[in-house]
């Protein structure tokens, strides 16, 4: 992974209602849930290729399985269930002449899980803050309401 550097500008953009994308995958189907709740998101680091938006809390959405049942029902993120993949995090914003496509980013929590084995264990301590990436390559009507400004 490239260096991330503090932004060059102070922007920020709003998201006016929270954008999810449900889809249903695997050969033993699931739903799987992506997305980004609404509220103000803010730069905090730009690297060669794009820039990076932190949004408010657990503002990242991406549930599979009961979770993505969980959040498609009721709207909340299951925080009781250990090693929730999303949470704190935003959006990554590619500059003008990348071929990269968007993508979600948040930081990963492993806190919680039941890590008897020793790899699992080395594993969850291993990555636990780091970051962890999703493409946004079929997300046209969530990037269609982002509207970057400059404070």
């Amino acid at each position: 992974m490239e260096s991330i550097s503090k932004p060059s500008k102070d922007e920020y953009f709003v998201l006016d209602k929270t954008y999810t994308r449900a889809e249903v995958r695997g050969l033993i189907p699931y739903n799987y849930v992506i997305g980004l709740r609404a509220g103000t998101y803010s730069s905090v680091g730009e690297d060669r290729d794009g820039r990076y938006f932190q949004g408010e809390g657990d503002c990242v959405i991406q549930l599979g399985t009961e979770r993505a049942d969980h959040f498609l029902k009721s709207g909340e993120i299951p925080r009781a269930m250990a090693g929730f993949p999303g949470g704190e995090g935003g959006i990554w914003l590619p500059r003008a002449g990348s071929n990269s496509p968007p993508r979600l980013w948040y930081k990963i929590r492993n806190k919680g899980l039941d890590t008897m084995q020793i790899v699992p264990f080395l594993v969850v301590n291993a990555t636990e803050g780091s970051f962890g990436w999703v493409p946004l390559e079929n997300d046209a009507a969530l990037l269609a309401e982002i509207k970057v400004r400059e404070r």
